[in-house]
């Protein structure tokens, strides 16, 4: 019985690590989902490069979205990619030639131009 109750809390406990991991690194709205991710595959300029990290992104949200996303790399700088216009299920990625495996995202309804995403420049500085 103990031994059962301690493989629950553990489960639970991981569980909701797990959960706050991800929430920490979605959008605010938690449209933006983590879906899948891997390392060392060649990708865009990142050729030859064996610690290539790509992550992909699905739109959860029931409206079409403008998507920023920001993949950090060893350097500590952010590779930063704009989707515009993602519709409901669809996924984006982005990369990082020598990454982190750490990512931000921000998302608006597709062409809010009141909400206003951070500056490529504003990421760099104020992400670490």
């Amino acid at each position: 019985m103990k031994r059962t109750i301690k493989s629950l809390t553990i489960l639970i406990v991981s569980t909701l690590i797990s959960n706050y991991e991800s929430m920490a690194q979605t959008s605010k709205e938690g449209c933006i989902v983590k879906v899948y991710s891997e390392w060392a595959v060649p990708v865009g300029s990142c050729i030859g490069s064996n610690n290539t990290y790509k992550a992909y992104f699905v739109n959860q949200c029931g409206k079409s979205v403008d998507i920023k996303l920001a993949i950090q790399e060893k350097s500590n700088r952010w590779r930063v990619f704009n989707h515009l216009n993602i519709a409901p299920g669809d996924t984006v990625s982005g990369y990082a030639c020598d990454g982190t495996g750490k990512f931000v995202t921000w998302s608006r309804p597709t062409g809010n131009k009141s909400i206003v995403f951070p500056t490529d420049d504003e990421i760099n500085r104020d992400y670490k």
